[in-house]
């Protein structure tokens, strides 16, 4: 009789759970801030029925109660089996192609000792070059080596081939800038070029004396750090204004 009589207990215990979890506002209203529903239980018998109460929070079970504790949420079950692998994705689309081969050439000195004639002197050249779209950057350093009065002018150009793609000049009036002579500019040149076959790309620079560039001056100059590198292209869409 022992065994049935706290058998019905636990019946009627979770029948008042199950009927407090009817109503949200009233069931969570007992429970406390740990999730744990106190119930006390009159262990008197009146026609085997006993009372049930939910307590306070502070609150104990009185003489002749015995106290039952519910959780409002039960302990983790054992974890399920893993489920099935699902279907293998679309394949996204392909990606732009990289840079595959930078070609460059470098020189770090020379040509020297160039007169201010008016002659253009090839600087760098980079030759071999697979056919296909490029960007082409270009630059070198000049000096004025031995200077005069006069004022020097330097010219440079990018070509492609035969084909001059970019142009660079700078002149120095050395009357306007007396105990100033010495002279240096720093040549940057590019432009995105589609090169032919076996192509070559390559930096000339000339310099001449006076303002008429009549090559007749007495200064001489030089050429260094200089480079040329060719960064591979997918295609060249240049708009020319």
């Amino acid at each position: 009789m022992r065994h049935l009589f706290r058998f019905k207990k636990r019946l009627i215990a979770v029948g008042v759970a199950a009927s407090l979890a009817l109503s949200a506002s009233a069931a969570l209203a007992w429970f406390t801030d740990d999730g744990t529903l106190h119930l006390c239980i009159f262990e008197g018998n009146f026609g085997d029925v006993h009372s049930i109460r939910a307590l306070l929070p502070g609150e104990d079970c009185g003489p002749g109660e015995s106290a039952v504790d519910i959780n409002l949420q039960g302990t983790p079950g054992p974890a399920g089996p893993t489920g099935p692998a699902g279907p293998t994705g679309a394949t996204g689309p392909q990606g732009p192609a990289g840079v595959t081969n930078v070609l460059a050439v470098f020189r770090p000195n020379g040509p020297a000792n160039q007169t201010s004639n008016h002659v253009y002197v090839t600087i760098a050249t980079l030759t071999n070059i697979p056919a296909g779209a490029y960007v082409a950057i270009a630059k070198t350093k000049l000096d004025e080596q031995v200077e005069n009065t006069q004022a020097i002018d330097f010219e440079c150009q990018l070509l492609n081939g035969a084909t001059v793609v970019d142009n660079w000049e700078d002149e120095y009036n050395f009357a306007a800038t007396v105990g100033n002579l010495n002279t240096d500019s720093t040549v940057n040149l590019q432009r995105p070029i589609n090169v032919a076959a076996n192509g070559s790309v390559q930096i000339q620079c000339r310099a001449a004396n006076g303002t008429a560039d009549l090559g007749l001056g007495t200064s001489t100059w030089k050429a260094s750090w200089s480079s040329i590198i060719l960064i591979p292209a997918t295609s060249i869409n240049e708009i020319l204004q």
